[in-house]
């Protein structure tokens, strides 16, 4: 029940709970694109709507999305994020609202250009250069970014204008490459049971050069028999395969 004048109170009960503006804590919604990359202890800058910057660093980082948030939007994922911050001089108070600056990384010395200048095609970034005759497309490489300006690793010299958006009239992005296929060639042994040959066993495949080169190495006896042999297979019209006549039962040709 809350404290009334003229309440009891007993020992040990808690009457009120001042908090200590001293050290506050900022609660930061972290999208799901970039959780992997925040870790414990990083710095992490605070600035207010009224314009004053504070430094602070991460304390806890949450290992499922908000709730809160996925209600809101189902396609939205973000991970609360604990920033404690020394608040010395009382400049935070509860509930203000403010924007974090999460420093992953702290990069000197480098070529960048904003982010609406880069264009990709799936293989590789380009940048629209300006020059004396046009707009030049030109391949860059990139390296990190932090949602304002890329790195640039090579293509681009200091002082080059670029274009942030694709001029009219220039040349387009080239097209992304497609691996084809390669083709699998089928060896020796199943190409001749997908044609229905047989392999070279030491006997010659049957056709007709084959036939004529078995006659050519006969004797005249084994002609004979085999021309028997064939003829006694072969069923004439109104009899039997088997008949060993070779001839029509009751009729002439």
């Amino acid at each position: 029940k809350p404290i009334e004048p003229g309440s009891s109170v007993r020992e040990g009960q808690i009457v009120v709970t001042i908090p200590d503006m001293n050290k506050v804590q900022v609660d930061v919604d972290v999208h799901e694109s970039w959780i992997q990359q925040v870790k414990m202890g990083m710095p992490v800058v605070i600035s207010t709507d009224t314009g004053q910057t504070l430094d602070g660093s991460i304390e806890t980082i949450a290992s499922v999305p908000d709730s809160q948030s996925w209600y809101r939007n189902p396609d939205l994922k973000v991970y609360s994020t604990k920033v404690t911050i020394a608040n010395k001089d009382g400049l935070l108070r509860p509930g203000m609202n403010c924007q974090a600056e999460i420093i992953i990384e702290e990069i000197v010395d480098i070529l960048s250009v904003p982010v609406q200048a880069v264009h990709s095609n799936g293989d590789g970034s380009f940048c629209y250069l300006k020059s004396a005759d046009g707009p030049v497309l030109t391949k860059i490489g990139i390296g990190k970014h932090n949602g304002q300006h890329v790195v640039v690793r090579d293509g681009l010299s200091e002082g080059d204008d670029v274009y942030l958006a694709i001029p009219a009239g220039a040349e387009p992005l080239p097209a992304r490459s497609v691996a084809k296929p390669t083709r699998r060639r089928t060896p020796p042994a199943k190409a001749a049971a997908n044609t229905g040959e047989k392999q070279d066993s030491g006997k010659s495949p049957r056709g007709a050069g084959s036939m004529s080169e078995r006659l050519k190495n006969m004797t005249p006896a084994e002609r004979e028999a085999m021309r028997k042999r064939y003829q006694g297979n072969r069923p004439g019209r109104g009899s039997k395969p088997g008949s060993g006549s070779g001839r029509p039962r009751g009729g002439v040709r």
